[in-house]
């Protein structure tokens, strides 16, 4: 039996999800006039309003970080999901973007300096004090209690 060569097939070419939104523009002026007309309202407006949260020297970050509310609804929907799975990690992750592991460095070391302490419980009271920021006291502690809800 011999090999036989097969044409390698061109892949189809990949449509760009923006090119079919002018299409779409008006059933989403639909979607907006709808709950615009419920009367609804959400939080997450006044935390984009809310100044950063900022790591400085003084909470023992040099150079500082910046934490961010996510402006845009996917980065909203993940901080949304984390909030409700209790994932602490993923809260920061989301509100961090690149600085998750630079924390998670500063406080094993902090821990390890110490030669007491858990490091996981830093996180998760930072995660809690990011939240209070911008959504408000107590925002964390309770099912639910995210702009979303």
């Amino acid at each position: 039996m011999t090999a036989r060569k097969v044409a390698a097939k061109k892949a189809a070419p990949k449509k760009d999800p923006q090119e079919s939104i002018p299409a779409r523009v008006e059933a989403f002026e639909g979607f907006g006039a709808r709950a615009r007309a419920s009367g609804l309202t959400f939080t997450n407006q006044e935390a984009l309003k809310r100044s950063p949260y900022i790591l400085g020297k003084d909470k023992g970050f040099d150079p500082p970080i910046t934490i961010s509310f996510p402006e845009t609804l996917t980065g909203q929907v993940m901080l949304d999901q984390a909030v409700r799975r209790e994932d602490t990690f993923g809260i920061l992750g989301v509100l961090t973007g690149n600085n998750l592991i630079r924390i998670t460095r500063t406080f094993d070391a902090y821990v390890k300096a110490r030669g007491e302490g858990d490091a996981m419980l830093l996180l998760a009271g930072l995660s809690y004090e990011a939240l209070d920021h911008f959504i408000g006291p107590g925002a964390a502690d309770v099912e639910g209690g995210t702009p979303a809800s």
